[in-house]
């Protein structure tokens, strides 16, 4: 299974567009954005903030796609649409669900930021990471 930090990683490089560098501020690196700006520190998380988390699915909404997440029997479901399929059949678009652990309820932030990753073409089936095909 991926760790927050393999997931955070990911959605900074595919989805928010950010590269790793030298911190301006302290020894070690940051993320930095295409104009050269200086985000966050390496250890920021899309998982256990829900700024950050919110950020995600901004960007996600500049590219017309649209999240929806149910919680059910424990578990949090998400998935998105876009455009295309906003009146499409809900049922045929693919979801990732996030089952309970060791008595928790299921996670909503790593259901969205998985879901996120599949939306932009990574398979995160059995949530490990790997890149689609095309």
């Amino acid at each position: 299974m991926m760790t927050d930090q393999e997931i955070s990683h990911a959605l900074a490089e595919k989805v928010m567009g950010w590269h790793v560098g030298p911190s301006e501020l302290w020894d070690g690196d940051a993320w930095f954005d295409s104009t050269g700006k200086m985000i966050a520190s390496l250890d920021m998380s899309f998982l256990t903030d829900d700024g950050w988390n919110c950020a995600v699915l901004d960007r996600m909404a500049e590219q017309g796609r649209v999240i929806q997440v149910n919680y059910r029997d424990g578990c949090w479901d998400a998935w998105f649409s876009s455009d295309e399929n906003m009146a499409g059949d809900w049922r045929s678009i693919e979801r990732i669900r996030t089952p309970p652990q060791e008595g928790e309820p299921g996670d909503r932030r790593r259901s969205i930021c998985l879901a996120v990753l599949k939306a932009v073409g990574c398979e995160v089936e059995g949530h490990e990471l790997t890149e689609k095909a095309n």
